[in-house]
């Protein structure tokens, strides 16, 4: 991938980041490991630099140590235990210097509103979010910037093209795609999407296209989400699509639509 991101300067730290992530996202956080060697960065991942014969947990200990920050992958299946011993020992270090960062990845098929899943120490910081197809670049961009430290440029253009398009889709695809629209606008999390949903779902015919409807307008968390579904509750009149409304509001803490 190219970058316009130039590596850092020169730090006291041996590694500019630690990649911590559980066993079954090795395969997803060693192709971003790639672009952020491509990158000009020194990220540290345990399968390319622990030694054969060495004792492992003191390695990454020292590893932790030595990086400027540390980026924590989320996956499908949360935290591993060992991750999760990495982590704490990351947030403790921030406690003392506010500039040894902890990043939280999401990747794809991992939910960050799971609480069994998701520390609440991570909940309250900005995530980076890998899962959705439409923000790829960006999301790696935004993961360079925490990295480094340098804010991030704004990159709007491809990212309006590309939320034009899904729009579109969403009157012009066949069903599969129109949920595939759905999905992506939702996992883009900008709150003004979810207007444009709204304005859409009555032209909607499909009972399993309006349920993916509901679920992207909550995914977007915009502030008035819980009223433009609650709306929709009130005119829907297929079981199933209201079976999303509500799958919708649960998300966003609202269990009964009188509350």
């Amino acid at each position: 991938m190219e970058t316009s991101e130039q590596a850092p300067a020169k730090t006291k730290y041996k590694w500019d980041v630690f990649l911590s992530h559980a066993t079954p996202d090795k395969p997803a956080v060693e192709k971003i490991f790639a672009q952020l060697v491509d990158a000009g960065l020194r990220p540290y991942l345990d399968e390319w630099h622990l030694l054969a014969g060495e004792p492992w947990q003191e390695a990454l200990e020292d590893a932790l140590e030595s990086s400027a920050c540390c980026a924590v992958f989320l996956g499908p299946a949360g935290l591993g235990p060992w991750q999760n011993e990495e982590m704490r020992t990351a947030l403790q270090t921030r406690v003392g210097d506010r500039s040894r960062r902890v990043i939280p990845v999401i990747l794809p098929g991992a939910d960050q509103r799971d609480r069994k899943l998701v520390p609440a120490f991570l909940r309250r910081l900005r995530w980076v979010d890998f899962r959705s197809e439409v923000d790829v670049d960006l999301s790696f961009r935004r993961l360079v910037s925490g990295i480094t430290g340098i804010p991030l440029e704004p990159i709007l253009q491809a990212r309006t093209d590309a939320i034009r398009r899904l729009v579109e889709l969403l009157t012009e695809g066949g069903s599969q795609r129109r949920i595939y629209a759905c999905r992506q606008l939702g996992y883009l999390q900008d709150p003004e999407i979810s207007q444009t949903l709204a304005a859409r779902w009555p032209l909607e015919r499909d009972p399993t296209v309006r349920y993916w409807f509901a679920i992207a307008i909550a995914d977007t968390g915009g502030p008035d989400a819980v009223d433009i579904l609650r709306r929709m509750a009130a005119e829907e009149n297929n079981n199933f699509a209201l079976t999303g409304i509500l799958d919708a509001l649960a998300q966003l803490g609202v269990r009964d639509l009188g509350t």
